[in-house]
Formats: structure tokens, sequence, C-alpha cells
């Protein structure tokens, strides 16, 4: 009986080792994917960093022009009164 009582232990063994190694494959699919989710939200991250500073430099542009417009619009003009 002690034969038997071996290999139902190894067997079960065998099991716990399998049941084991299969969690730890799913463990590490698992943090595959949250590595790839997590690089894909820095890459998010960034392209909206970009997107604040580009249209940071197109508002302070805009204000550049608008303020040299009302400058040439306030200007006195000089020139010949017909009469």
């Amino acid at each position: 009986m002690g034969s038997r009582e071996g290999e139902d232990q190894e067997r079960d063994d065998d099991l716990i080792r399998h049941e084991l190694e299969r969690e730890r494959r799913w463990e590490h699919a698992e943090e595959r994917r949250v590595s790839r989710g997590i690089g894909f939200a820095d890459f998010i991250a960034l392209l909206v960093v970009m997107a604040t500073g580009v249209s940071a430099f197109a508002t302070w542009r805009t204000a550049r022009v608008t303020s040299l417009v009302f400058a040439t619009a306030d200007r006195p003009f000089m020139g010949f009164l017909k009469a």
C-alpha cells in the first residue's frame, strides 16, 4: 500500500506543479499586458504634452500678430490732403 500512496503523492505533486506553472504563465502574460498598457498611456501623455506646447506657441504667436495688427492700425497716417 505504501507504493500506491507514493504514486498518488507524486501525481498530486505533478498536478500542483503543473497548476503553479500555468498560473505563473498567466501572471506573466498579465504583466506584459499591463506593461503594454502603461507604455501606451505614457505615449498618449507625451502626445498631450506636445499638443499643449504647440497650442501654447500658437496662442503666443497669435497674440503677437494681433498686437502688431492693432499697433499698425493705431499709427498716425501722414499724407497729402486733397482739397
